[in-house]
């Protein structure tokens, strides 16, 4: 209140200050400003220069928007899930491309990697689009994982509660696995890391569980149990496909008979296994149409695909 009391001056001393009748020049110059008609255009001009420089509150400024990079489109893309399919197909065939190298060719006699394995199970995705081949990582980074994580006793209470979504994953071609229709999964295993064996999830019309292992069924062997099939897997179908129950006792062994004779032929056997698979081929016509000598010709025709580095020539 003392602050206003200073600004605001009496009335009567600004009025005995003023003077009783203005100047004529002064009511020529307010004639000047306030008629409509009589008015520089010099004076538009700069007000409308004011107008740009200072434009009111109530007036909706559009943001600018900074040029975005090639690189920081395709970062948003693959955030946003909005990469094409093409284009992820791509990127994950160049990303195994990258990750080959001289200990993953295949000669006469070589154990296979798991990384000749996926670029294999990659030309069998694009060749048979209505099977999901997953990657050999799926196993051993995903569910075994998840059994290694949930093994102490106060962890083992939370299996009961998973759900799909602890189980969401792609194949080999970044697609993802939707656990509400009938595609078939295929998937490699490695088994103590010495051996291969191959998996498929068969829903229609008979769901089941199938065991390709090259070296046959043990003649002592009577069904299925954890020793062939790992726990994690069972546990995967059961929260997966809660429709289907009791997925051991849909395991079957679809190889009945020894056919690996040699001792380094188990992952060529499963990638033989898999392009079968992705042919539509039953269980019991694999059985019957495998042997070492299919094996050691399908061992000839992936040297053949190979190229002078080492790449796989047509992706």
């Amino acid at each position: 209140m003392q602050l206003r009391s200073r600004l605001v001056s009496s009335p009567a001393k600004w009025s005995a200050m003023a003077p009783s009748s203005p100047p004529a020049t002064m009511s020529i110059a307010l004639q000047h400003v306030t008629s409509p008609l009589l008015h520089d255009p010099k004076s538009d001009a700069v007000e409308l220069a004011m107008q740009r420089q200072c434009p009111s509150g109530r007036r909706e400024r559009t943001p600018l928007r900074t040029p975005r990079s090639a690189m920081s489109v395709k970062k948003r893309r693959l955030s946003s899930g909005e990469e094409d399919s093409e284009e992820a197909k791509r990127r994950r065939f160049r990303l195994l491309q990258s990750a080959f190298g001289p200990e993953d060719l295949v000669n006469e006699s070589n154990w296979i990697t798991g990384t000749f394995i996926d670029l294999m199970l990659w030309k069998f995705a694009n060749e048979y689009p209505a099977v999901h081949f997953l990657p050999t990582a799926f196993y051993h980074f995903h569910l075994e994982t998840a059994m290694k994580v949930t093994g102490s006793p106060w962890r083992r209470r939370c299996r009961s509660r998973r759900t799909k979504r602890d189980y969401q994953v792609k194949d080999v071609l970044g697609r993802i696995v939707d656990y509400d229709n009938n595609t078939p999964l295929v998937f490699i295993v490695n088994v103590d890391h010495i051996h291969w064996n191959l998996f498929r999830v068969q829903l229609s019309p008979t769901p089941k569980l199938q065991l390709f292992e090259p070296m046959g069924r043990l003649g002592s062997r009577s069904g299925i149990s954890y020793r062939s099939v790992p726990r994690a897997v069972i546990e995967w179908l059961d929260v997966c496909y809660p429709q289907h129950k009791c997925w051991l006792e849909r395991t079957v062994s679809a190889i009945t008979n020894k056919q690996q004779v040699s001792g380094f032929d188990c992952g060529v056997a499963c990638l033989l296994y898999a392009d079968k698979c992705g042919r539509g081929q039953t269980g019991e016509e694999i059985n019957k149409e495998v042997d070492q000598q299919a094996i050691t010709s399908f061992r000839k025709q992936l040297q053949l695909q190979l190229g002078e580095n080492g790449m796989v020539l047509d992706g």
